[in-house]
Order: C-alpha cells, then sequence, then structure tokens
C-alpha cells in the first residue's frame, strides 16, 4: 500500500507511515517511502518528503542505510542531476563510517558523471577523514579501491595513490597476497 500511495502523494505516505504502531515499522516504513521518492523525478514536494522522512527515522542504523540507498538509487535517476546538490549534505547524518565513505564516493562519482568537475582534493580530505573511522581494515581496502575507480575518471595521479594505499594495506593484511 505504502509504494503505491507513495508514488502518487508522498505526503499522505510519509502521515500513514507516521501512523504504525512500533517504532521499528515506522522507520521501515520510512525508509521504504525514502526508497521510492528517490526514484522519481525530482520536485521540490518530493525533496522536502524525503527530508522529512529521513528526520523521522529514529534508528541511527536505518537512518544510515536508508541514507547511504538514496545515492545509490539517485546514481540511475533520470533527475540525477537536479537531486544531487539536494541529497549531498546528508552524508552528515550517516552514522556508520564505511557507509558514509561509500555515500562520498558514489556522490562525487555522480559529480563527475555529470561533468560538474568536482573538487579532488577536497573529496579526497574529506574521505581519509571518514576512512579513519572505519574500524575494518578489509572494508578500508574495498574503499581505497572504490575510491580507484571513481578518481581514474578525473585524477590519474590521486587513482594511482588510493591504489598504492589500498595494495599496501592489502599485503598488510594479508602478506601472501600477490598483484
Amino acid at each position: 500500500a505504502l509504494r503505491a500511495l507513495a508514488q502518487h502523494d508522498c505526503v499522505a505516505t510519509l502521515e500513514l507511515a507516521s501512523k504504525l504502531n512500533t517504532e521499528n515499522r515506522r522507520d521501515e516504513a520510512y525508509r521504504k517511502v525514502i526508497e521510492i521518492i528517490s526514484v522519481q523525478s525530482f520536485t521540490d514536494t518530493r525533496e522536502e518528503t524525503l527530508r522529512s522522512a529521513v528526520g523521522r527515522i529514529s534508528s541511527k542504523k536505518i537512518k544510515s542505510e536508508a541514507i547511504h540507498k538514496i545515492i545509490s538509487i539517485i546514481g540511475r535517476n533520470i533527475d540525477k542531476a537536479r537531486w544531487a546538490d539536494k541529497i549531498s549534505p546528508l552524508i552528515s547524518e550517516i552514522e556508520t563510517p564505511n557507509l558514509a565513505c561509500e555515500f562520498l564516493i558514489r556522490d562525487f562519482a555522480i559529480r563527475v558523471e555529470l561533468e560538474q568537475m568536482p573538487d579532488v582534493t577536497v573529496f579526497c580530505e574529506r574521505l581519509f577523514k571518514l576512512i579513519e573511522k572505519v574500524d575494518s581494515k578489509l572494508e578500508v581496502i574495498d574503499l581505497y579501491f572504490k575510491a580507484v575507480e571513481v578518481l581514474a575518471k578525473c585524477d590519474i595521479n590521486e587513482a594511482n595513490r588510493f591504489y598504492e594505499l589500498g595494495r599496501k594495506l592489502k599485503e598488510e593484511v594479508n602478506p601472501n597476497t600477490s598483484e
């Protein structure tokens, strides 16, 4: 019912979600509303409703996952150029470090694809600060290599630097790893 209603009246869907009887059910409904809105074309009402839904999620984990999902969906949205600037600030609400890193990388990739000429230095500085908070070395390795993919499209020197960081950390974690 939420899916069908959200495609036509996202504000009413948000109100319906708010009436569910448990916090977890409401959070999951808000997440569903966010996902449904994210696939649609951009309007100011949809953006306001999406932000409202994000703000209503109580669980930090569900909120982080929902925001992370937005950037994945927006990346495939025909209206991604209009959505991108509106959703980028949501990174500050992601409390799971690896999800924040992935959000930042995907946001940067969208901007590169749209030829917006994002600032590589700022991206790298922000990514390094976020990576410092990631506990798993294996996740850090994965993040370095994801950054390489997008940086290779706009700054080969930075791509090489991230590749070397990932390769060295991979060797440190598993010394028997060959190139």
